[in-house]
């Protein structure tokens, strides 16, 4: 009875470390279609972005009022729209520190350098790297997905809802 005890007792020890060692994910998902919120200096915006794999990037402002309606797009061409109005021009148009372009740039040094997840906390994992726009640091969940960005530089903290 006693072998049989220490038996099981040495099987659920091992189980147990061996289901505790959760492992980082391999690479991080680029793919983002969620309302956001986020600060930049004193300045509070949420809205709605998208991020394809491919690089383009939708970027939706909700909140402040005074900037409500406004959207940002990249693709082969930058495109801004303020209720009703749009303009196009080159996909450099704007500053490196600007909002949106400091969020673009970030992501797309992340889908092409693909820097490693370290094990932050049980559930977060982060990657931190130097893009166009500054220092910036990626948290994802154990997944891969993305929960939050940050860019050093430029004081911007971007939090995804999903």
């Amino acid at each position: 009875m006693k072998k049989l005890t220490l038996c099981i007792l040495t099987f659920l020890f091992l189980f147990a470390f061996s289901a505790c060692s959760i492992k980082a994910p391999e690479e991080i998902n680029m793919h983002i279609d969620s309302s956001y919120t986020a600060s930049m200096g004193d300045l509070q915006l949420s809205g709605l972005l998208i991020y394809s794999e491919d690089g383009e990037m939708y970027l939706d402002i909700s909140t402040p009022d005074e900037l409500s309606g406004l959207s940002l797009s990249f693709a082969d061409d930058f495109t801004m729209s303020y209720r009703g109005l749009s303009a196009i021009t080159e996909s450099d148009y704007l500053p490196e520190s600007s909002f949106a372009l400091s969020i673009k740039n970030s992501l797309d040094n992340a889908r092409l350098t693909k820097p490693a997840l370290e094990k932050e906390t049980d559930k977060k994992y982060t990657a931190t790297a130097k893009g166009r726009s500054g220092c910036y640091k990626i948290y994802t969940d154990e997944q891969g997905n993305i929960k939050e960005l940050e860019i050093i530089g430029s004081d911007i903290k971007l939090k995804l809802k999903n």
